[in-house]
């Protein structure tokens, strides 16, 4: 993903903005770097240590702990289809 920032005032105030944009850029990165970790956890690791915790342990989860990880991946399922496919 590219994005382009123009700045007018000529060049002494355009190079005053450049630890500006230096510093939005890093920004930027972080949060993209944090959306792509938070997506990896919710969406492999996250089903996988349920899925090891649940059949390491013998114990009957809470009816509404199965009903809320069940209606989280509908709910995630429903998000990504088109209303033809609902």
């Amino acid at each position: 993903m590219d994005i382009s920032l123009v700045l007018s005032g000529g060049g002494a105030r355009g190079y005053i903005h450049i630890g500006v944009i230096e510093e939005l850029k890093k920004q930027v990165k972080a949060q993209i770097e944090s959306e792509e970790l938070s997506r990896l956890y919710n969406d492999k690791l996250k089903p996988v240590l349920l899925e090891k915790f649940v059949n390491e342990l013998e114990f009957d989860p809470p009816e509404f702990v199965v009903e809320q990880e069940i209606d989280m991946a509908l709910n995630k399922k429903a998000s990504s289809m088109s209303e033809d496919e609902i």
